[in-house]
């Protein structure tokens, strides 16, 4: 691993702290499920694993 793979890993460690402890990570999270429920994600996935 380079240092720049180090400092990008850290850089992303210390965003995800500060987006779980700001409660933004879980904001986001249920914008996600809310947005792939309304456009019928969830149904689509179902329907291909069944064709699988």
């Amino acid at each position: 691993m380079t240092d720049m793979d180090k400092t990008n890993h850290r850089m992303l460690a210390i965003a995800k702290q500060n987006m779980v402890e700001s409660g933004e990570r879980d904001q986001l999270m249920q914008l996600l499920r809310t947005r792939l429920l309304e456009c019928g994600w969830r149904d689509q996935v179902v329907m291909e694993c069944k064709d699988v």
